[in-house]
Protein backbone atom coordinates (compact mmCIF):
# COMPACT_ATOMS: atom_id res chain seq x y z
CA UNK A 1 0.00 0.00 0.00
CA UNK A 2 1.63 3.59 -1.26
CA UNK A 3 0.96 5.57 2.33
CA UNK A 4 2.73 8.30 0.20
CA UNK A 5 -0.37 8.78 -2.19
CA UNK A 6 -3.48 7.95 -0.41
CA UNK A 7 -2.34 9.67 3.19
CA UNK A 8 -3.63 13.33 2.31
CA UNK A 9 -7.18 11.68 0.24
CA UNK A 10 -7.30 9.59 3.61
CA UNK A 11 -7.59 12.46 5.75
CA UNK A 12 -10.90 13.44 3.94
CA UNK A 13 -12.62 9.83 4.65
CA UNK A 14 -15.81 9.53 5.45
CA UNK A 15 -15.46 7.13 8.78
CA UNK A 16 -13.34 10.18 10.81
CA UNK A 17 -15.42 13.22 9.92
CA UNK A 18 -18.96 10.96 9.87
CA UNK A 19 -18.39 9.29 13.28
CA UNK A 20 -17.45 12.72 14.39
CA UNK A 21 -20.59 14.91 13.07
CA UNK A 22 -22.41 12.13 14.36
CA UNK A 23 -21.16 12.08 17.55
CA UNK A 24 -20.97 15.93 17.87
CA UNK A 25 -25.06 15.82 16.34
CA UNK A 26 -25.91 13.00 19.15
CA UNK A 27 -23.80 14.24 22.14
CA UNK A 28 -25.59 18.05 21.60
CA UNK A 29 -28.81 16.62 21.31
CA UNK A 30 -29.02 13.68 23.91
CA UNK A 31 -26.52 13.99 26.12
CA UNK A 32 -28.48 15.11 28.73
CA UNK A 33 -31.33 12.87 27.84
CA UNK A 34 -31.67 10.21 30.88
CA UNK A 35 -33.99 8.44 28.71
CA UNK A 36 -32.32 8.17 25.44
CA UNK A 37 -29.22 7.48 27.73
CA UNK A 38 -31.15 4.30 29.42
CA UNK A 39 -31.97 3.13 26.17
CA UNK A 40 -28.48 3.23 24.88
CA UNK A 41 -26.59 1.90 27.86
CA UNK A 42 -24.77 -1.28 26.95
CA UNK A 43 -25.82 -3.10 30.12
CA UNK A 44 -26.97 -6.35 30.82
CA UNK A 45 -30.92 -5.67 30.52
CA UNK A 46 -30.44 -3.63 27.32
CA UNK A 47 -28.48 -6.65 26.18
CA UNK A 48 -31.21 -8.85 27.03
CA UNK A 49 -33.70 -6.68 25.16
CA UNK A 50 -32.13 -4.51 22.10
CA UNK A 51 -28.36 -5.21 21.98
CA UNK A 52 -27.62 -4.16 18.31
CA UNK A 53 -29.12 -0.72 18.60
CA UNK A 54 -27.62 -0.06 22.55
CA UNK A 55 -24.34 -0.89 20.97
CA UNK A 56 -24.04 1.27 18.21
CA UNK A 57 -25.88 4.21 19.78
CA UNK A 58 -23.72 4.34 22.78
CA UNK A 59 -20.68 5.02 20.66
CA UNK A 60 -22.12 7.81 19.38
CA UNK A 61 -22.75 9.88 23.40
CA UNK A 62 -20.25 11.60 24.58
CA UNK A 63 -21.89 13.17 27.36
CA UNK A 64 -23.66 16.06 28.22
CA UNK A 65 -21.05 18.67 28.45
CA UNK A 66 -20.82 20.75 24.97
CA UNK A 67 -17.07 20.89 26.05
CA UNK A 68 -15.53 17.58 27.33
CA UNK A 69 -18.06 16.54 24.53
CA UNK A 70 -15.69 18.49 21.63
CA UNK A 71 -12.82 17.83 22.82
CA UNK A 72 -13.70 13.83 23.02
CA UNK A 73 -14.81 14.20 19.60
CA UNK A 74 -11.74 15.89 18.29
CA UNK A 75 -9.33 13.68 19.43
CA UNK A 76 -11.70 10.21 18.58
CA UNK A 77 -11.45 12.11 14.85
CA UNK A 78 -8.02 12.17 14.34
CA UNK A 79 -7.38 8.49 15.74
CA UNK A 80 -9.63 7.32 13.50
CA UNK A 81 -7.79 9.39 10.47
CA UNK A 82 -4.64 7.84 11.58
CA UNK A 83 -6.69 4.50 11.81
CA UNK A 84 -8.10 5.17 8.15
CA UNK A 85 -4.40 5.89 6.71
CA UNK A 86 -3.19 2.97 7.76
CA UNK A 87 -5.55 0.47 7.41
CA UNK A 88 -8.28 2.11 5.29
CA UNK A 89 -11.87 2.82 5.49
CA UNK A 90 -13.79 -1.10 6.13
CA UNK A 91 -10.56 -2.27 7.88
CA UNK A 92 -10.60 0.48 10.37
CA UNK A 93 -14.57 0.07 11.08
CA UNK A 94 -14.23 -3.67 11.88
CA UNK A 95 -11.42 -2.77 14.21
CA UNK A 96 -13.24 0.06 16.43
CA UNK A 97 -16.14 -2.12 16.11
CA UNK A 98 -14.39 -5.30 17.46
CA UNK A 99 -13.15 -3.11 20.09
CA UNK A 100 -16.74 -1.69 21.42
CA UNK A 101 -18.37 -5.42 20.73
CA UNK A 102 -15.87 -7.23 22.54
CA UNK A 103 -15.13 -4.65 25.41
CA UNK A 104 -19.09 -4.85 26.11
CA UNK A 105 -19.17 -8.68 25.51
CA UNK A 106 -16.52 -9.46 27.94
CA UNK A 107 -17.60 -6.70 30.49
CA UNK A 108 -20.87 -7.45 31.00
CA UNK A 109 -20.57 -11.02 30.22
CA UNK A 110 -18.01 -11.39 33.18
CA UNK A 111 -20.76 -9.26 35.53
CA UNK A 112 -23.44 -11.81 34.90
CA UNK A 113 -21.19 -14.53 36.11
CA UNK A 114 -20.25 -12.49 38.99
CA UNK A 115 -24.10 -11.87 39.86
CA UNK A 116 -24.78 -15.43 39.17
CA UNK A 117 -22.03 -16.76 41.35
CA UNK A 118 -23.22 -13.59 44.01
CA UNK A 119 -20.42 -12.10 43.85
CA UNK A 120 -21.75 -8.29 42.43
CA UNK A 121 -25.28 -6.69 42.94
CA UNK A 122 -28.07 -7.83 40.61
CA UNK A 123 -29.02 -4.32 40.66
CA UNK A 124 -25.99 -3.37 38.31
CA UNK A 125 -27.94 -5.07 35.20
CA UNK A 126 -29.46 -1.80 34.48
CA UNK A 127 -26.33 0.34 35.49
CA UNK A 128 -25.86 3.26 32.89
CA UNK A 129 -23.10 2.26 30.66
CA UNK A 130 -22.82 4.69 27.34
CA UNK A 131 -19.78 6.44 25.80
CA UNK A 132 -17.66 5.90 22.81
CA UNK A 133 -14.63 4.69 24.94
CA UNK A 134 -13.88 1.21 23.88
CA UNK A 135 -14.48 2.60 20.46
CA UNK A 136 -11.31 5.78 21.29
CA UNK A 137 -9.12 2.64 23.23
CA UNK A 138 -9.29 0.29 20.79
CA UNK A 139 -8.20 2.88 18.27
CA UNK A 140 -5.73 4.33 19.95
CA UNK A 141 -4.26 1.17 20.75
CA UNK A 142 -4.42 -0.04 16.82
CA UNK A 143 -2.30 3.37 16.11
CA UNK A 144 0.19 2.99 18.37
CA UNK A 145 0.85 -0.67 17.30
CA UNK A 146 0.54 -0.09 13.87
CA UNK A 147 0.79 3.43 12.71
CA UNK A 148 1.65 4.68 9.20
CA UNK A 149 3.73 7.38 10.55
CA UNK A 150 5.89 7.41 13.24
CA UNK A 151 4.47 10.96 14.90
CA UNK A 152 0.64 9.27 14.28
CA UNK A 153 2.15 6.52 17.24
CA UNK A 154 3.70 9.34 19.32
CA UNK A 155 0.28 10.78 19.29
CA UNK A 156 -1.61 8.07 19.96
CA UNK A 157 1.00 6.28 22.73
CA UNK A 158 0.65 10.11 24.73
CA UNK A 159 -3.31 10.13 24.65
CA UNK A 160 -3.25 6.40 25.65
CA UNK A 161 -0.61 7.54 28.47
CA UNK A 162 -2.89 10.30 29.53
CA UNK A 163 -6.10 8.19 29.75
CA UNK A 164 -4.44 5.53 31.25
CA UNK A 165 -6.17 6.39 34.85
CA UNK A 166 -9.07 6.35 33.81
CA UNK A 167 -8.88 3.58 31.56
CA UNK A 168 -7.52 1.09 34.48
CA UNK A 169 -9.48 2.76 37.20
CA UNK A 170 -11.21 -0.18 39.55
CA UNK A 171 -9.58 -2.57 37.14
CA UNK A 172 -8.74 -4.50 40.80
CA UNK A 173 -12.31 -5.04 41.50
CA UNK A 174 -13.64 -6.09 38.22
CA UNK A 175 -15.70 -3.28 37.52
CA UNK A 176 -17.20 -3.52 34.59
CA UNK A 177 -15.93 -0.16 32.59
CA UNK A 178 -12.10 -1.07 32.74
CA UNK A 179 -12.49 -4.46 32.07
CA UNK A 180 -14.06 -3.19 29.04
CA UNK A 181 -11.20 -0.40 28.65
CA UNK A 182 -8.40 -3.57 28.90
CA UNK A 183 -10.67 -6.19 26.20
CA UNK A 184 -10.88 -3.30 23.94
CA UNK A 185 -6.73 -2.28 24.20
CA UNK A 186 -5.98 -5.31 23.69
CA UNK A 187 -8.41 -6.15 20.90
CA UNK A 188 -7.00 -3.19 19.01
CA UNK A 189 -3.88 -4.14 19.45
CA UNK A 190 -3.73 -7.55 18.68
CA UNK A 191 -6.37 -6.87 15.49
CA UNK A 192 -3.63 -4.10 14.29
CA UNK A 193 -0.82 -6.65 14.73
CA UNK A 194 -2.53 -9.07 12.91
CA UNK A 195 -3.79 -6.53 9.62
CA UNK A 196 -0.25 -5.64 9.59
CA UNK A 197 1.21 -9.24 9.59
CA UNK A 198 -0.86 -9.72 6.67
CA UNK A 199 0.37 -6.34 4.81
CA UNK A 200 3.70 -7.42 5.06
CA UNK A 201 2.85 -10.59 3.81
CA UNK A 202 0.93 -9.52 0.78
CA UNK A 203 4.02 -6.99 0.17
CA UNK A 204 6.15 -10.00 -0.18
CA UNK A 205 4.74 -12.20 -2.02
CA UNK A 206 3.71 -8.98 -4.71
CA UNK A 207 8.18 -8.54 -4.62
CA UNK A 208 8.18 -11.95 -5.14
CA UNK A 209 5.96 -12.03 -8.47
CA UNK A 210 7.49 -8.97 -9.87
CA UNK A 211 10.93 -10.58 -9.79
CA UNK A 212 9.62 -13.73 -11.14
CA UNK A 213 7.72 -12.54 -13.77
CA UNK A 214 11.10 -11.75 -16.27
CA UNK A 215 12.01 -15.44 -15.67
CA UNK A 216 8.46 -16.73 -17.04
CA UNK A 217 8.78 -14.24 -19.79
CA UNK A 218 11.93 -15.90 -20.79
CA UNK A 219 11.06 -19.51 -20.27
CA UNK A 220 7.53 -18.56 -22.42
CA UNK A 221 10.01 -17.42 -24.90
CA UNK A 222 11.96 -20.27 -24.64
CA UNK A 223 9.20 -23.14 -25.11
CA UNK A 224 8.53 -23.15 -28.64
CA UNK A 225 12.08 -23.90 -29.47
CA UNK A 226 12.22 -26.83 -26.98
CA UNK A 227 9.32 -29.03 -28.96
CA UNK A 228 11.15 -29.05 -32.24
CA UNK A 229 14.54 -30.18 -30.58
CA UNK A 230 12.67 -32.98 -28.03
CA UNK A 231 11.70 -34.14 -31.99
CA UNK A 232 14.42 -34.19 -33.36
CA UNK A 233 16.20 -36.21 -30.17
CA UNK A 234 13.49 -38.75 -30.94
CA UNK A 235 14.23 -39.61 -34.39
CA UNK A 236 17.82 -39.67 -33.71
CA UNK A 237 16.77 -42.68 -31.38
CA UNK A 238 14.74 -44.21 -33.17
CA UNK A 239 16.78 -43.85 -36.47
CA UNK A 240 19.64 -46.29 -34.30
CA UNK A 241 21.50 -43.10 -33.73
CA UNK A 242 22.28 -40.97 -30.39
CA UNK A 243 23.53 -37.38 -30.01
CA UNK A 244 25.70 -36.11 -26.93
CA UNK A 245 25.00 -32.90 -26.26
CA UNK A 246 28.06 -31.63 -28.48
CA UNK A 247 25.94 -33.12 -31.07
CA UNK A 248 29.05 -35.99 -31.33
CA UNK A 249 27.16 -38.98 -33.31
CA UNK A 250 28.20 -42.46 -33.23
CA UNK A 251 27.60 -44.61 -35.58
CA UNK A 252 25.86 -47.85 -35.21
CA UNK A 253 25.04 -51.07 -37.49
CA UNK A 254 26.51 -50.17 -41.24
CA UNK A 255 24.22 -51.07 -43.81
CA UNK A 256 26.22 -51.35 -46.56
CA UNK A 257 28.62 -54.74 -45.49
CA UNK A 258 27.08 -58.10 -45.26
CA UNK A 259 28.95 -61.32 -45.01
CA UNK A 260 26.83 -63.26 -46.99
CA UNK A 261 27.52 -60.45 -50.19
CA UNK A 262 23.80 -59.59 -50.11
CA UNK A 263 22.81 -55.83 -49.13
CA UNK A 264 21.73 -55.65 -45.85
CA UNK A 265 18.20 -54.01 -46.93
CA UNK A 266 17.73 -56.68 -48.67
CA UNK A 267 14.20 -58.18 -48.35
CA UNK A 268 14.61 -61.60 -48.90
CA UNK A 269 17.56 -61.98 -46.99
CA UNK A 270 16.92 -60.57 -43.67
CA UNK A 271 15.78 -61.89 -40.66
CA UNK A 272 16.94 -65.43 -41.93
CA UNK A 273 20.01 -66.01 -39.95
CA UNK A 274 22.15 -64.05 -42.76
CA UNK A 275 24.38 -62.14 -40.18
CA UNK A 276 25.76 -58.41 -41.16
CA UNK A 277 28.76 -57.08 -40.21
CA UNK A 278 28.90 -55.07 -37.45
CA UNK A 279 31.97 -52.74 -37.23
CA UNK A 280 32.43 -51.44 -33.60
CA UNK A 281 31.77 -48.19 -32.53
CA UNK A 282 34.32 -45.17 -32.95
CA UNK A 283 35.00 -44.20 -29.48
CA UNK A 284 33.17 -41.50 -28.71
CA UNK A 285 35.00 -38.23 -27.29
CA UNK A 286 34.54 -37.92 -23.52
CA UNK A 287 32.80 -35.47 -22.00
CA UNK A 288 33.20 -34.21 -18.27
CA UNK A 289 30.42 -35.33 -16.01
CA UNK A 290 28.60 -36.86 -18.75
CA UNK A 291 28.56 -40.72 -19.56
CA UNK A 292 28.70 -41.26 -23.14
CA UNK A 293 26.74 -44.83 -24.36
CA UNK A 294 27.31 -45.86 -28.51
Amino acid sequence: MDLSRTSARRWLSPVPWGFALLAAASSLTYGADHAVNAWASTNLANMDDHPVEALIASAFLFGADPWACLRSIALAGAILAFLVIRFGNMRAVVLIAAGQVLGTLVSEGLLAARIAAGQADPALRATLDVGPSYVIVSALAAVVAAGARRWHRWIALAALAVRAPHITSGLTTLGVTPVGHVTALFTGMLLAWGLRSSDARHRYLHRLTLRAAPLQTELGALAPVAGPDAEDVAGAVHGHRHHHVDGTVCDLPVPDLDVDGVHEQDPGRRGRGGGSAIRPCRPCPPEVGKASRC
